[in-house]
């Protein structure tokens, strides 16, 4: 996933024409997927499995690892398959994270423990691209320009 788009670059650098627009976007892409990677996880959206062991069974929330959480698609408690109305995604105190922290119901809304053994979760998680923070967006796109400005293209290559 792209992480800031073509037009923010080009804004940047006051560009009007579509004659580099190739060169922006491999840009674009390089300087995206290197974020990505040194964050460690993808940003956009995608399909994580995660494994969670709890020794005690007192175990009230799991924290899922990639988020935002955009939705859950399967629970398996054990060997069992949790019905969506056995666990709720819970939103983190932080703002800036989202939902992120899944919760055992008993019944209805009430609170429950996950049972001790292994509990697998499936879910979507990352941004969609219109909810990339913007600070995220605009220091990704002023890397880019920076890139752009050391092409022979760019012009601004010293020596």
């Amino acid at each position: 996933m792209n992480l800031t788009s073509l037009d923010r670059v080009k804004a940047l650098l006051s560009l009007t024409t579509e004659a580099q627009d190739d060169l922006l976007a491999s840009l674009i892409e390089g300087v995206s997927d290197a974020a990505q990677a040194y964050i460690g996880r993808p940003l956009g959206l995608h399909t994580v499995t995660s494994e969670h062991h709890t020794a005690s069974g007192e175990v009230a929330h799991l924290r899922l690892r990639h988020w935002p959480v955009q939705s859950v698609t399967a629970v398996v408690e054990g060997s069992t398959t949790l019905a969506a109305a056995d666990y709720q995604l819970e939103t983190s105190s932080d703002p800036r994270v989202g939902p992120r922290m899944l919760a055992r119901l008993a019944s209805s809304s009430f609170r429950s423990y996950w049972e001790a053994g292994s509990v697998a979760v499936t879910y979507e998680a990352g941004f969609v691209q219109e909810a990339l923070p913007s600070a995220l967006q605009l220091a990704l796109a002023r890397q880019c320009a920076a890139a752009y400005r050391e092409t022979v293209v760019g012009g601004d290559r010293l020596g």
